[in-house]
């Protein structure tokens, strides 16, 4: 639950971190490169921004997006970062959980690591007093594990100490002289693996051929599927934001839709989120009706996107039209970018609560794909 916790927390400060920015700079129209959303929440700091480091130490836990990340600072708690380059330069004293293009550990962990990347490197003065798990394309290990060291990547190299068992799957395996391993290595690669005769494995070298212990490959399964959904919910993000940018009166009608006739946008999302794919497949059983049961196959996915993406804006207007000065509807461009970023987040985190979770993803997909069905209709008939 606690690394739930945090992905969502992640989730969280980049939306609504974008969603600020937005909104501040929604009356001049106008937008800063440079701008920075920085907060200190019970002793957490939360960040984003196109370069992004805490000024001083943290007494909580840390999550940080950007461009550029730096951590020059120690922090006391969990560390959470992602952007486009990483450099951890100061004390983690908790877990460090890191994805992004080029990551570069160069201080103490004083507990687990789990890293995923383009590039990987930690330096010699790198400490992991726990366990470690990276993935990535090129994956460079010159310093030092307390625990378990698990790694999978194109390259891998291990030219540091590793003071527990080792499992690697790669297509190239390179272990340096300076390699120390306590336990034992076990590899899985394409092309046999590089080792000094410098190196000192302790407890053997083995190829393994059947798949890792699930203990090894669910905390990288894990975070590969938190990166997708994290991906996912950025990516319906900046699509809403978008649209609510580009087409403000779009936005309006959409919403309305949805208030004028909340019973039947449901009834006619839920009728053709369920029909489309029988329709489609009782299509494709006569010769005749191939073309079309592929083509609504095709399309049946981005209308389930569009769908949700419009029952979001929609929730998300609903909510912010509370705070507004007519306390209705929000016409506020800005306030309508940090209603979307609240709704996503919030289907994020209650997506985690089984029954509740799963009846709001389906009411925003229902009563947004029916909305848009009427919407369409209406251009239609114009």
């Amino acid at each position: 639950m606690n690394s739930v916790f945090r992905c969502v927390s992640l989730l969280l400060f980049v939306l609504l971190g974008c969603a600020l920015v937005w909104a501040d700079d929604d009356d001049d129209e106008s937008w800063d490169d440079e701008d920075r959303v920085e907060a200190v929440i019970a002793g957490d700091f939360f960040g984003a921004g196109e370069s992004s480091r805490p000024d001083g130490a943290i007494e909580g836990d840390a999550f940080v997006a950007g461009g550029e990340v730096m951590v020059s600072a120690p922090v006391m708690g969990d560390a959470v970062l992602t952007g486009g380059s990483i450099h951890v330069g100061d004390r983690v004293g908790s877990d460090l959980y890191a994805a992004g293009g080029d990551i570069v550990i160069d201080a103490a962990v004083d507990h687990n690591a789990r890293l995923a990347g383009g590039r990987i490197r930690l330096t010699r003065h790198a400490t992991i007093a726990g366990n470690m798990t990276l993935a990535g394309s090129s994956l460079l290990m010159e310093g030092r594990t307390g625990g378990a060291f698990t790694a999978f990547g194109e390259s891998v190299t291990i030219n540091g100490e590793i003071h527990g068992d080792a499992s690697v799957a790669a297509r190239s395996l390179n272990v340096g002289p300076n390699a120390r391993i306590t336990g034992s290595l076990t590899y899985r690669t394409a092309n046999p693996p590089k080792i000094s005769p410098r190196a000192v494995i302790s407890g053997g070298v083995k190829k393994s051929e059947l798949e890792f212990p699930e203990a090894e490959v669910k905390p990288v399964a894990k975070a590969v599927a938190w990166v997708g959904a994290l991906m996912f919910a950025s990516g319906l993000f900046v699509i809403g934001a978008l649209i609510i940018m580009l087409s403000p009166a779009g936005v309006s009608s959409l919403v309305g839709q949805i208030r004028a006739r909340p019973l039947q946008s449901l009834l006619i999302g839920f009728a053709l989120i369920v029909c489309v794919p029988v329709a489609a497949i009782l299509a494709m059983v006569t010769v005749i009706g191939i073309p079309i049961g592929l083509l609504l196959m095709l399309m049946w996915p981005i209308v389930v996107m569009l769908g949700y993406l419009a029952g979001a804006l929609f929730l998300g207007d609903a909510l912010v039209g509370l705070f507004s000065r007519d306390r209705g509807q929000s016409t506020n461009r800005g306030l309508r970018v940090l209603g979307l970023a609240i709704v996503l987040v919030l289907a994020a985190v209650l997506a985690q609560v089984p029954i509740l979770g799963a009846m709001l993803i389906l009411a925003l997909l229902f009563f947004g794909t029916g909305a848009l069905a009427y919407g369409v209709r209406e251009f239609a008939v114009r």
